[in-house]
């Protein structure tokens, strides 16, 4: 926890940096619950999804989403599936070509370096989801040309508790976590993606 790390003499958000990077470092997979809150711009309503989340290292994840549609986010840490059971579909892409917001989430179970991709400082004027929790605001040290800025909330446990990202476009995208279970038994064969009968796979390139 933060108060148990001596590190009094650090920046608070020094403090929350080293907390979570100690927390999260020495998993080695993760499970958990989240919302996905996704707006194209500040007016326009919110669509939300739910689901349970899983990560493993290194680089896998497994988005299995519930409602209000049920579909599957899964990659092997090279390959991407996104599979619509309702639409007969998937479409598969590599990581490394893919944009996909939700594969930055994989810096949790990789081995976390906050301030060498990020600024990083206290985010003073953002409303936490649970009082007294720490937000953190990080903005890319190179140019990005789609992430503004991330915001990072984390609890007492020094768990992620929300991630937002900003694009430049002003599409925001927010994910909180949940029910987090540090280091369930997951086998690698539920980050591999293999069609059902009669599915087609669709290749795709460039961003998502």
């Amino acid at each position: 926890m933060l108060l148990l790390l001596g590190l009094s003499a650090a920046p608070p958000a020094e403090q929350v940096v080293r907390a979570l990077e100690s927390h999260y470092n020495r998993l080695q997979c993760l499970k958990a619950q989240f919302i996905q809150i996704y707006r194209s711009s500040p007016q326009a309503p919110p669509r939300q999804e739910y689901g349970t989340l899983y990560l493993k290292k290194p680089g896998k994840m497994r988005w299995e989403y519930a409602s209000p549609e049920v579909k599957l986010f899964v990659s092997d840490g090279r390959t991407v599936y996104f599979y619509v059971p309702e639409d007969q579909q998937a479409t598969r892409m590599a990581v490394k070509e893919s944009g996909d917001l939700r594969l930055p989430l994989r810096f949790l179970l990789g081995r976390m370096n906050l301030k060498r991709e990020f600024h990083v400082e206290l985010a003073g004027d953002v409303a936490p989801l649970d009082s007294g929790n720490p937000v953190l605001r990080l903005t890319p040290r190179r140019s990005d040309d789609r992430v503004r800025e991330l915001l990072l909330e984390a609890d007492a446990r020094d768990r992620i508790r929300r991630v937002r990202i900003t694009e430049t476009d002003g599409a925001v995208t927010e994910f909180r976590l949940s029910a987090e279970t540090p280091s369930p038994p997951l086998d690698d064969a539920m980050f591999r993606f293999r069609p059902p009968p009669g599915v087609e796979v669709v290749e795709e390139t460039g961003q998502r």
